[in-house]
């Protein structure tokens, strides 16, 4: 509305200036009549002026001429006629004067009168009052220009009325698409959600037919999913379908875009309707989510010219918010489905379990009376018939008391877990206290907490079966890989030794291809026997059936060992080893075999992932009981969320299967046990391109004597 106000002012204010600049009638006026009335005033002041002269000149002369009377009296007579027409001049021209005076006010005062009418006029429709018209008066050029007036102002409001009400039915239609998507997102069950919206936009917009088509993922056909109306419900019965490309709407669904017809006749792909014979206009929009049409939104209309481009954006808008609850409908509907199936599925478990656990068991149930407890073994002992009742109804079960128990109320309930029976709960007690609401609500929670008391021991049960099994599995697994690792070093062993002896020539000389290729068996021999090796630590430190053969050791010498050991993975390499070790250092307790091991595979490691630079060997006092030894290196990093996932076996950081840097991934977690076997621990610290440093403790060992 404020931008019709707006509008108004605009028109009305332009509309009353064309008028005011038409109309200064008042001041032309003015500036007319005044000069006329000057005009005659100077006149008269001349006439009179001659008059004057001519009567002072004829003074002077009728003296001199009085002794000649043939000329004095015809000079008298001229002088009296003279004075009687100026007179009479005088008296008309005043006359005149007087009267066109009059006319002139009266003329003034009309044409005022008639101007103000229309300057009022103006002015309040400049104000915004559209309903004012001029008064009209007579039929001149002012009269003339009042009609005109009248005209515009008329003509005026009606273009602002019709736009008024343009304005008024786009805030409707607006109004309505918001509150339609606003209910939309409410409803979960698509039948509703598609039903709710065909019937709501034919009732709002007033048009004649409004239907859904969604599209068939199996067969890729457009299906009526919804109509509104007796049409709609018949042709969701026939279940009618169109296919992609046929028709209005098989053509929106194809390419995705927009159909505008004010007249379906002269649509050449129409696809008219026995049900819908007074189609005469259709709009159709994809229903689209993304890029990905769900189906087309359809309205038709008995009238032409029904649709405009203003329809096309409101009801696209409209299509898209129905496209988004469509999906989350059916995202919802297959989740419950999905849930249903869950719960089925977890019905048929828990009741296969319990059965199993039932066949098992040397013990079915329990009866507590007066303090004690008695296990039952039969499973027909301690299912009485109410029990009975209560798990196959599944409900609380009050048996009406027998003649017999005179002394006694029973109550049955069974114990239910995800809505599966797995047992029952019978009480009894004097039948004079009847079970009050208040008892029964109680008695059911006690069930309730009773069935997951049960269902957690039956799980702790199984777990301890799962653990002792998956403890036999792991024994029998580490004593296959001991066996096998054991099997196959003998022959790997040989494999090595002889491959070793033809390089030596100790059986002649070898052709340089097959000396290529024997060096190729001896160091992939090597290769695998190391990875045997590593497997059989592993297994060994899983069984148990590892041994350490400790005693004092000196880091010096142990250092100088490793150097020696991984020397020939620094030739042509630009890496440097390097030692940083604390002096006077205490010797460590630990086996000399494992000791190198630990310290030669973190070297390796550091060597392999360093291409420049240098590798640490250091060690210091830690404790007054471990010694602290350290590997560093300027590769390139390991980074923190992968600290944990390199000490595991079979491991690394790159774990595919072209990666740069190859290997077992077994060093570093046979390290990390040994180092723990000895009584200390591993960890490192690095950041990815600023290399990484592996620490590792071990006890010191105790002063002799």
């Amino acid at each position: 509305m404020a931008l019709i106000e707006k509008i108004r002012q605009i028109v009305s204010g332009r509309a009353l200036e064309q008028v005011l600049q038409q109309m200064s009638i008042r001041r032309k006026l003015q500036l007319t009549v005044s000069p006329w009335l000057v005009g005659m005033g100077f006149i008269a002041v001349a006439v009179a002026a001659v008059s004057l002269s001519v009567q002072l000149r004829l003074a002077r002369l009728l003296p001199q001429l009085a002794d000649n009377p043939a000329v004095y009296e015809p000079l008298q007579n001229l002088r009296a006629m003279q004075a009687t027409a100026a007179i009479g001049l005088v008296s008309v021209i005043v006359l005149f004067i007087i009267i066109g005076s009059v006319n002139a006010i009266t003329l003034s005062r009309q044409i005022s009168r008639a101007v103000d009418s229309l300057y009022q006029a103006a002015t309040k429709l400049g104000s915004g009052n559209l309903q004012e018209r001029a008064e009209i008066y007579g039929s001149d050029e002012i009269a003339v220009t009042a009609r005109a007036f009248n005209a515009m102002a008329a003509r005026l409001e009606n273009l602002l009325n019709s736009l008024e009400q343009q304005v008024a039915n786009r805030t409707r239609a607006l109004q309505t698409i918001a509150e339609i998507s606003r209910r939309i997102t409410t409803i979960l069950n698509l039948d509703d959600l598609l039903a709710y919206v065909v019937n709501r936009i034919q009732q709002e917009f007033g048009l004649y037919h409004v239907h859904i088509y969604l599209l068939d993922d199996k067969t890729d056909d457009l299906i009526m999913a919804e109509g509104s109306g007796q049409v709609g419900r018949q042709l969701k019965a026939r279940a009618h379908r169109l296919q992609v490309g046929e028709g209005i709407v098989g053509t929106v669904a194809g390419t995705n875009k927009y159909f505008l017809s004010n007249n379906v006749y002269a649509v050449l792909n129409f696809v008219s309707n026995d049900l819908l014979p007074l189609t005469n206009s259709e709009l159709a929009v994809p229903l689209r989510l993304g890029n990905q049409v769900l189906g087309v939104l359809d309205l038709q209309s008995e009238s032409r010219r029904r649709w405009s481009m203003d329809d096309v954006s409101l009801m696209q808008s409209l299509a898209d918010q129905i496209a988004v609850a469509i999906e989350n409908a059916r995202l919802v509907d297959e989740t419950q489905t999905a849930l249903k199936q869950i719960n089925r599925l977890n019905r048929r478990l828990t009741r296969q379990a319990w059965q199993e656990f039932a066949a098992e068991a040397d013990i079915v149930g329990y009866r507590f009376q007066a303090g004690n407890s008695i296990p039952l073994q039969d499973a027909s002992a301690g299912w009485l018939p109410a029990m009975q009742d209560a798990v196959r109804q599944r409900q609380v079960i009050q048996p009406s008391p027998s003649p017999e128990a005179t002394d006694a109320t029973e109550l049955a309930l069974p114990l239910m877990l995800r809505g599966q029976p797995i047992g029952a709960l019978s009480l009894k007690r004097a039948k004079e206290a009847p079970w009050t609401p208040e008892e029964l609500e109680a008695v059911e929670t006690a069930a309730n907490q009773i069935a997951l008391a049960l269902e957690n021991a039956r799980l702790s049960q199984e777990q301890e079966k799962t653990i002792v099994k998956l403890k036999e599995v792991d024994r029998l697994k580490s004593s296959f890989l001991a066996s096998m690792s054991h099997e196959l070093r003998t022959p790997l062993n040989s494999i090595i030794g002889f491959a070793d002896i033809l390089l030596q020539g100790i059986d002649g000389p070898l052709a340089e291809n097959a000396a290529t290729d024997i060096t190729a068996i001896h160091n992939s021999g090597k290769h695998l026997l190391a990875l045997i090796n590593d497997v059989l630590d592993m297994s060994k430190i899983e069984a148990g059936r590892m041994e350490l053969s400790r005693k004092p050791l000196s880091i010096v010498d142990v250092f100088a060992e490793v150097a020696a050991s991984v020397s020939s993975l620094l030739v042509n390499k630009p890496v440097q080893l390097a030692q940083n070790i604390a002096p006077d250092l205490p010797r460590v307790w630990a086996d000399p075999l494992r000791l190198n091991q630990i310290l030669i595979n973190l070297v390796s490691n550091a060597i392999k992932f360093t291409e420049e630079g240098t590798v640490t060997l250091g060690a210091e006092r830690h404790t007054a009981d471990l010694l602290y030894i350290f590997v560093k290196d300027t590769g390139i990093g390991i980074p923190q969320d992968k600290f944990e996932l390199i000490f595991e076996h079979f491991r690394q950081v790159d774990s595919r299967s072209n990666r740069k840097y190859q290997g077992t991934g077994m060093g570093l977690a046979i390290a990390r046990r040994l180092v723990r076997l000895h009584g200390g621990d591993m960890w490192l610290e690095s950041k990815p391109g600023s290399g990484a440093t592996f620490f590792f403790t071990l006890p010191l060992a105790r002063p002799e004597g």
